[in-house]
């Protein structure tokens, strides 16, 4: 005769299993808010610690970081003799002070490392070569360009700058760079966790996933950790959270700016670190990043048809890899007449 099974000890079999879950529940939920506790004091102890000559970190803002303002300085680029100046302006961007009163159409030059002109000198950055040139016949145009590029900054970044910038400087036109590393998370300062792990449920998880990325998978993303690592390489897989973030960044410009009725204009940068010929590797990001401007009835110049089977070194900065003052004057040459018909009538 079989035994009835006994209530009392399926009753606590039962009890003992939600108790176990239950109190493993709340551990990872004590591990989880331990976590994020430690990152934010490790952030913020960065931040206190912080003290470059450029960069300031900024704290619960989507610029995550800006230039420090009226700071000068001469930089000269490792292993070679090459030697380059900047001046930040008071606003906190590398131009002269700028100026809203005045007879002239203001054009604001929004991007990166390359519109900052990184190595360098001032008279030879784009904003200043394509002002040059409007000045000049057959234009002859009252335009003054602010450069308002930041380096390091991406796509992201620059919507937010850009939101900002336009009622402080109400331009009359504004021209977005666009660099092959702009769908990459910004790694110039520590990034402050809220940002970091902006899209990741948990923080700890998302730790423990990008690690093991990192570490074991040669840093592509096998494990979807919902965070993008700045570290890991470039991928040109447009429907991966970095891309679709990028795009949609591009399009609060396109839509800013439509409605300020202000004239936006796209310059797709090459890699200039790259050879520009058959072996060049990000030609699909060219042909994504136009695919967007069409969608959003931008102008756009793409610079890389025009460099194409050039000698990367005649236009990049020695020992550096950024664009030389050659390259910003063949972009110059070819963006003066875009912007020239873009531009209202004053």
């Amino acid at each position: 005769m079989s035994e009835k099974p006994n209530r009392f000890e399926q009753h606590t079999t039962l009890f003992t299993a939600v108790l176990l879950i239950a109190s493993l529940i709340i551990g990872l939920i004590i591990a989880e808010l331990f976590f994020r506790f430690f990152k934010n004091q490790e952030w913020l102890a960065e931040k206190n610690r912080w003290d470059h000559a450029l960069y300031m970190m900024l704290e619960n803002n989507s610029l995550e970081y800006s230039l420090r303002p009226a700071v000068s300085r001469e930089n000269k680029i490792p292993d070679t003799e090459n030697v380059w100046r900047y001046r930040i302006n008071s606003n906190g961007f590398r131009d002269d002070e700028f100026s809203t009163k005045g007879a002239f159409q203001r054009v604001l030059f929004i991007g990166d490392s390359y519109t900052f002109g990184w190595g360098v000198d001032q008279a030879d950055i784009l904003s200043d070569l394509v002002e040059s040139e409007l000045a000049a016949e057959p234009y002859l145009m009252n335009v003054s360009a602010y450069n308002l590029g930041v380096p390091g900054y991406n796509t992201v970044q620059e919507a937010a700058l850009l939101e900002e910038a336009m009622p402080r400087y109400q331009p009359d036109l504004v021209v977005l760079g666009f660099v092959m590393n702009d769908a990459k998370p910004q790694h110039t300062v520590p990034r402050q966790p809220a940002f970091h792990y902006e899209y990741a449920t948990s923080w700890l998880l998302a730790e423990t996933l990008t690690q093991l990325n990192r570490h074991f998978f040669d840093g592509k993303s096998t494990f979807n950790s919902g965070v993008v690592d700045p570290k890991a390489k470039l991928t040109m897989d447009f429907e991966s959270r970095s891309w679709i973030e990028t795009h949609l960044a591009f399009s609060r410009i396109a839509a800013l700016c439509r409605k300020e009725n202000v004239p936006l204009i796209l310059v797709i940068h090459p890699a200039y670190a790259q050879h520009l010929d058959s072996r060049y590797p990000y030609t699909p990001v060219h042909k994504e990043v136009a695919r967007w401007a069409e969608q959003e009835n931008i102008t756009y110049l793409d610079m890389l048809p025009e460099v194409s089977g050039s000698d990367r070194r005649t236009l990049q900065v020695i020992g550096d890899g950024h664009p030389n003052r050659l390259a910003f004057d063949k972009t110059a040459r070819m963006l003066a007449p875009i912007i020239f018909h873009s531009l209202p009538s004053p």
